[in-house]
């Protein structure tokens, strides 16, 4: 038996109708808020983060170099090799933490985020709110 709200297209098709949807009215003024906030949101590649990689691998190679390296038994048969690659180990190291620290700095100072514009939308919802809609 045949809904009286569908239309047949034929013997073989019936076409549903859509359902009700509720939908919001916001101003100008607020849609451009919501607009110039998503603008504003930067994601930049942080450069220090990346170069902090890169000496924290050359850290890593420097080591395994010092590892693999015959270590001295004393100090006097130290040579250039193991200083050198000692050296670029200890310093690669602390260039690379000092990067990835700043690195997370530079992120943090972001003023807008996703979280600001979901805060912005729900006072917008807020005002169409009923008991008996469902909001998004």
């Amino acid at each position: 038996m045949k809904n009286k709200n569908h239309f047949s297209v034929g013997q073989e098709y019936e076409i549903l109708p859509t359902k009700n949807k509720i939908s919001y009215v916001i101003t100008i003024d607020e849609w451009k808020n919501i607009k110039s906030k998503i603008k504003k949101i930067i994601c930049k590649e942080n450069w220090y983060i990346v170069i902090g990689s890169l000496f924290g691998g050359m850290c890593l190679s420097a080591l395994v170099s010092i590892l693999s390296l015959d270590f001295p038994s004393n100090i006097s048969e130290l040579n250039w090799h193991y200083i050198i690659t000692s050296l670029v180990c200890i310093i690669s190291f602390i260039t690379g933490a000092l990067l990835f620290f700043f690195g997370n700095k530079k992120n943090s100072h972001i003023n807008y985020s996703k979280d600001n514009i979901i805060e912005l939308m729900d006072s917008i919802e807020s005002r169409y709110k009923e008991d008996n809609h469902e909001t998004i």
